[in-house]
């Protein structure tokens, strides 16, 4: 089958694959973004017990609500000094404390002996500070409920962000399991035959060939995906296409170590496991087994923008190999970096600006995106204060170049005001739009300087 017959149709797969990972992370990072603010409320003592007393409609002075909250802190710090572990249980109204799972036994066998003598004590002490301030009854052991429940319970930022990295994982999984499904239609001789095994009736059940074929192509993708870890996948797109995980990401330990950690936190609670350190061998600074590996804010988008310029560059190079001589194939996937490259300039995400250069400027064939990424490649690297841009962009000859790229040069060397004039000349030419002038994130500088470029006479 020759690459002219399956181009756009194998290109549309490819897009299509990029742009539900694209809408899945987008998401992903929308809701943390979101969230933040709101989900962390939930852990804070302060705003939790304000709450309770609002809702119990008991008015007190600050000086009550911080004797409250100071009782209840000396209540815990209490227990806490004298009994190691007591973070590990629970407190409920009626009930003391229970262990988390409510009944195993504490890792001391005289662990409840010893929370006895002290918790009475403790609670006794506690009850009197709060009298003392005029809170008694039901509003004092909401407070000390309230209290024992951000201190010991799991923190409600902590089952968010870790949901939130389950669904960015499965969001890569479909990915990889779409761009191989996208080959495999394009290229079905590259199937394996080795496992390949169906029934007579199996196969007379199909109506045509095609869809058997489908059929078959679904069948082998999910069995890779079950079977083989993010290791194995990697291995099926070099045998396949000999395209090699280190040459698609610098971030090859990190991106490994992501879907590790969803790993753990879908099977052992977020906690280090043998498998957790037998599949990273290469962390320079491995964790113990049973640590808990937090998800926060921070690493979630951090995973976000890894694995995004990963699908990006290995959705390109699995292009570039398939379509050798389909010229309008590759530019359509070429493209696809190069849009991506611009969208996350606008984003400020300049990291994986310079990430998906780095990884796809030398395979691009037109020229017009060769220097169309490389200024936005500078672009990101002077907003990163790179002081190696200021002789790049000097020693750049675009005396043959259109008018843009020389209007490129000039904003990249901080004359603004000759960058205004020359948007200016361009806009009345047609060579460039006000939307350009008013988006165009290599222009955001010169715009700050002039809101409206100066147009000639």
């Amino acid at each position: 089958m020759s690459s002219r017959n399956i181009g756009a149709p194998a290109v549309d797969r490819f897009r299509g694959a990029l742009i539900r990972l694209t809408d899945a992370l987008e998401a992903v990072e929308e809701l943390t973004e979101f969230t933040g603010t709101h989900v962390l409320a939930l852990d804070d003592t302060e705003r939790v017990i304000d709450s309770i007393i609002e809702r119990r409609g008991v008015p007190l002075s600050e000086d009550k609500r911080a004797a409250a909250l100071d009782a209840a802190a000396t209540f815990f710090e209490r227990l806490e000094t004298s009994l190691e572990g007591v973070s590990r249980v629970h407190f409920e109204v009626g009930t003391g404390f229970r262990p988390p799972d409510g009944g195993a036994q504490h890792e001391d066998q005289n662990f409840g002996e010893k929370f006895q003598n002290e918790f009475q004590p403790a609670m006794d002490q506690m009850i009197d500070a709060l009298e003392a301030n005029g809170i008694r009854g039901r509003l004092a052991m909401d407070i000390v409920t309230a209290y024992s429940a951000t201190r010991v319970r799991k923190p409600r930022a902590a089952i968010l962000y870790s949901s939130l990295l389950v669904t960015t994982v499965g969001a890569c999984e479909v990915f990889l399991g779409d761009t191989m499904r996208a080959f495999l239609k394009a290229r079905p001789e590259a199937m394996s035959t080795s496992e390949a095994k169906f029934s007579f009736s199996e196969v007379a059940g199909f109506k045509s060939i095609e869809a058997f074929r489908n059929y078959s192509i679904n069948k082998q993708v999910d069995s890779i995906l079950r079977q083989g870890s993010f290791d194995d996948w990697m291995k099926w797109f070099d045998d396949k296409l000999r395209i090699k995980y280190e040459d698609m990401t610098s971030h090859g330990l990190n991106l490994r170590e992501v879907f590790q950690r969803r790993h753990i936190h879908v099977h052992n609670d977020g906690r280090v496991s043998d498998l957790y350190l037998l599949k990273l061998p290469d962390l320079e600074a491995p964790p113990t087994i049973n640590t808990h590996l937090e998800i926060t804010p921070a690493y979630l988008t951090g995973a976000i923008d890894q694995l995004w310029d990963f699908a990006v560059v290995l959705i390109v190079a699995v292009g570039r190999k398939l379509f050798r001589k389909d010229a309008a194939s590759r530019e359509a996937i070429n493209n696809l970096g190069v849009n991506t490259i611009f969208e996350h300039l606008k984003s400020g995400k300049y990291h994986c600006v310079i990430e998906l250069y780095a990884r796809l400027h030398e395979g691009f064939d037109s020229e017009v995106d060769r220097l169309t990424t490389r200024v936005n490649h500078w672009v990101a690297r002077s907003r990163l204060g790179d002081p190696k841009v200021t002789a790049e962009v000097e020693a750049w000859d675009t005396t043959t170049l259109s008018r843009r790229y020389q209007l490129a040069k000039t904003a990249l060397q901080g004359d603004y005001k000759e960058a205004a004039e020359l948007a200016g000349q361009l806009i009345v030419g047609g060579e460039l739009t006000r939307r350009d002038y008013r988006e165009w994130p290599l222009l955001l500088h010169v715009r700050e300087a002039y809101p409206d470029p100066p147009m000639p006479d």
